[in-house]
């Protein structure tokens, strides 16, 4: 019996992508064979213009034969590209180790940036009226009509965008209602996204109509508007394909017409505002009258010069569902809707109202948030009911408040959830409920966060948090796609100094010093470092290796001795945010920290690429930063100059201290933690690193009793909050944080038990061989019982589906695996014995034995903790 058909089809790790600009796109599959020991031995590929062609066994775009390899990562695409922009359909199939061909998995689908040689025809537009520094004008309807004569193969339309706006093609929303305007620093760069319009337009006139708002270009950032612009524009260009041949762009130009829309204020960081009394449907539509449009403006193409033009793949963010509120109250002239969980998103109303009336929907995260955004409206009477929504504001709440109507008015309220559609479906299962609300909490808000990357709308620990958080997103999030898209920005924010400052946007007209205060810098090294080592991109470490090393170089020129400080004014600080380091020192601390672990990680990258000459500089500079980290921030008894936690774990963690001195700065630790376990996780650095650094130090009772309340009466992470008993102002800062994503690294690497292998060769990444080493609660810590005695888990790499459970019976500790095709993985029990499992279906178990107060221990060793 062969192997499945393969799934999971990915262009650098997109599902069916629509702006790809290389013309060798890296491909990758899942081989689906649980047999044991299989494994693919080979592939072939076809690729064809449309999926008829496929069908019917006719790939006129390529056909790679049967190629003899176990690769299905980054293979590279080697066909011919299709014509006029048009998209690309492939499928794979694979062979067995008996030769035994899968069947053909189902048609993906590419389509390409259109060849920069082609450039744009098409010019940026704007209204011919905008706001002032203080208010904004209305978001614009600009629209042209496009006659379609005759049928299409393909349609589409480029869009680069200063601003926010939504697309309507003859009065439907276009993408499912994304909102497109990545937020950026518009002196430097611009995106461009790819919206396939094919399904939207019908034979003969067409409206499309682009609804364009301030966003970040000319919006309010931090309370002043107009950073950037004075208006919004949009460039945007159709490129229609014929099914008889020849093509025909419709671009925007002086033909294009514009007015004034019903979204009065659209402003990213206060909501927008709606007089619902000036919105007529017709005006989205073809053949309507054009009930006051004016000629646009066209900007001079000096608008863009010097603006590097990024091609993004990704799609944007879009409604992925809709949820009913679980609890409504009125509190006063309010009412009062509680959706039981932190959500991104807007507010959908459907209510009875009447002409004028002035309807006000605030967003809070708590009920005793002072801060709020909100959205308002002014409603007409056309209606029985109206729905009311925001168009273009996105708002992290869990709790919405109506003002302006009464209760009985309500019909229905839900919310609009927007996120990013492509995620693994991944399970994490415990018998302990405080272990699985921690696994739930933390996917739920790191994919809250995900849709912002890399920063908000301020700029603001964007990658702060990222850094710490990238592992954990590998474990919960298929991200791997979107964060490639994004990095081209980071690292051209770096290519006059070396170093990046804030990324997108920044606030032009401060100071050097302010404009440039520290984000963790850090990314630079750990992003491309990381997409190595948990997606096996090799290329794309070896295209930034240089980038990378850069960095690390200009670090070390601005350090004193090694000792990297950690001041905003030389922009080297890493993650500092909510640090419980407050002196200058435990800063500085943490600061070196990070510059020895950039310096270390630049060595391994030199390693892997072959490049010794580099190797060997940066290892040997590691060790300089290792001993200066020695001689200035511990002690001669060996304890750390700063005693708080933060600098405990980084040090611990990152690995800067020798056997004697790790010994005693553990102890330190362990003590701070028993003066206060409550407030053990409310930072970011603590969140990310103390459990792995306790689970590091065989006490893994220490680090259940702060992820599970039964020790301390503490739940480290609940579905919108940190940690419920930790000061108000520290659970807001992190509660909706990405950092939360680290504690699934540690949930799934050490108490599920499925880590990437130590070695670091490129044949190893990826996970395509794995290190399997559940820690379940066993030995005399646990007098009480184990906290969770029953694991189920799946983890999806780049290169197949990993299973890991566990049982903690009377008698014995039971583990069952499951290794994906073509993957290996070195399985460790608690008792030390280690197993080699190739692919397919294991199950290993060790036994127990019960001391004299029934405590179940390994009948080997007495106490593992």
């Amino acid at each position: 019996m062969p192997a499945a058909a393969p799934q999971r089809l990915r262009v650098q790790f997109l599902r069916d992508p629509c702006n790809i600009e290389t013309p060798t796109p890296r491909l990758s599959w899942w081989c689906v064979d649980e047999r044991d020991a299989e494994m693919q031995t080979a592939y072939q590929i076809t690729a064809a213009t449309s999926e008829a062609h496929l069908d019917r066994e006719q790939p006129n775009l390529w056909d790679s034969g049967r190629v003899e390899s176990s690769a299905c990562v980054h293979v590279p695409y080697a066909g011919e590209l299709p014509a006029d922009g048009n998209p690309l359909f492939w499928r794979v199939r694979t062979f067995d180790s008996d030769g035994l061909a899968s069947p053909w998995s189902d048609v993906a689908r590419i389509s390409f940036a259109r060849p920069k040689a082609d450039g744009w025809h098409a010019q940026f537009i704007a209204p011919s009226s905008s706001g002032s520094r203080h208010i904004g004008a209305p978001a614009s309807l600009l629209k042209c009509d496009i006659d379609i004569l005759r049928p299409l193969v393909s349609a589409r339309l480029s869009l680069a965008v200063a601003g926010l706006c939504r697309l309507f093609c003859n009065g439907q929303a276009v993408a499912d209602g994304a909102v497109f305007g990545v937020p950026a620093d518009y002196r430097h760069a611009l995106s461009s996204e790819v919206v396939d319009l094919a399904k939207h337009l019908v034979p003969g006139r067409n409206r499309l109509v682009i609804l364009l708002a301030d966003g970040a270009a000319c919006g309010s950032i931090d309370g002043l508007r107009e950073r950037y612009l004075r208006q919004p524009c949009v460039r945007a260009q159709l490129d229609l394909g014929y099914a008889s041949g020849g093509r025909q762009w419709v671009i925007t130009d002086n033909r294009w017409s514009w007015r004034a829309s019903h979204v009065l204020s659209a402003e990213p960081e206060v909501g927008e505002i709606q007089d619902c009394r000036q919105f007529d449907a017709e005006l989205f539509l073809a053949d309507s009258q054009d009930k006051g449009f004016q000629p646009v403006r066209t900007l001079p193409s000096s608008f863009v010069s010097g603006l590097t033009m990024h091609s993004r793949a990704a799609p944007s963010p879009t409604v992925l569902s809709n949820l009913p509120a679980v609890s409504r109250s009125r509190v006063g002239a309010t009412t009062v809707f509680d959706f039981g969980e932190l959500l991104r998103g807007r507010g959908v109303l459907q209510a009875m109202c009447a002409d004028g009336d002035a309807i006000s929907v605030r967003y809070r995260r708590r009920l005793d948030d002072p801060e709020f955004t909100q959205d308002q409206f002014s409603t007409a009477a056309n209606a029985d009911w109206q729905r009311l929504s925001g168009l273009f504001s996105e708002h992290e709440f869990r709790y919405l408040e109506v003002s302006g109507l009464s209760d009985s008015d309500l019909i229905d309220v839900t919310a609009d959830v927007v996120g990013l559609a492509q995620s693994f479906d991944n399970e994490l299962l415990f018998d302990a409920q405080a272990l699985t609300e921690l696994a739930e909490a933390a996917t739920h808000i790191s994919s809250l966060s995900l849709q912002s990357l890399p920063l908000d709308s301020r700029g603001k620990a964007g990658l702060d948090t990222l850094v710490l958080a990238l592992r954990g997103l590998m474990y919960s999030e298929d991200i791997a796609g979107y964060l490639l898209d994004w990095q081209p920005n980071l690292f051209a924010a770096a290519r006059e100094t070396g170093l990046p400052g804030r990324i997108a946007p920044v606030i032009p007209g401060l100071s050097a010093e302010a404009e440039d205060v520290a984000v963790a810098s850090d990314a630079m090294v750990i992003l491309p470092w990381t997409l190595y080592r948990c997606c096996g991109h090799l290329e794309n470490l070896a295209q930034h290796f240089d980038a990378m090393a850069r960095f690390v170089r200009v670090v070390e020129q601005r350090s004193s001795g090694c000792i990297r400080e950690a001041g905003p004014e030389d922009n080297l600080g890493p993650v500092l945010l909510d640090s419980d380091c407050r002196s200058r020192v435990g800063r500085d601390l943490i600061a070196t920290a990070f510059f020895y672990y950039d310096a270390s990680l630049v060595a391994r990258a030199a390693a892997v690429l072959g490049r010794a000459a580099e190797f060997e500089y940066f290892e040997a500079l590691a060790e300089k930063i290792r001993r200066a980290f020695s001689r200035r921030f511990v002690s001669p008894d060996g304890h750390l100059v700063d005693d708080s936690i933060d600098a405990a774990v980084v040090t611990l963690h990152l690995g800067l201290l020798s056997s004697e001195q790790r010994d005693r700065v553990r102890l330190d630790l362990l003590a701070r933690i028993n003066e206060k376990p409550a407030d053990a996780l409310t930072t970011p650095l603590a969140m990310a690193y103390l459990l792995p650094v306790l689970t590091a130090m065989d006490r893994l009772d220490v680090a259940y009793s702060l992820a599970c309340p039964s020790a301390h009466g503490v739940t480290a992470v609940t579905r919108a909050d940190v940690n419920r008993s930790s000061p108000a102002s520290r659970r807001d800062q992190a509660s909706g944080s990405l950092v939360q994503a680290a504690f699934l690294e540690w949930l799934y690497s050490c108490v599920v038990g499925i880590d990437l292998d130590p070695d670091i060769a490129p044949a190893r990444a990826g996970f395509a061989r794995a290190r399997l080493r559940p820690r379940p609660p066993l030995g005399l810590h646990y007098r009480d019982g184990p906290p969770v005695t029953r694991v189920e888990a799946s983890m999806a790499s780049v290169h197949g589906r990993f299973e890991l459970g566990w049982t903690i019976s009377e008698d014995a500790f039971e583990v069952r695996a499951l290794v994906p095709s073509g993957c290996s993985a070195e399985l460790i029990m608690p008792d030390g014995a280690r197993f080699e499992l190739t692919s397919g279906r294991h199950t290993r178990s060790v036994s127990l034995a019960a001391d004299t107060d029934g405590i179940p221990v390994l009948s080997e060793v007495q106490d593992i903790a």
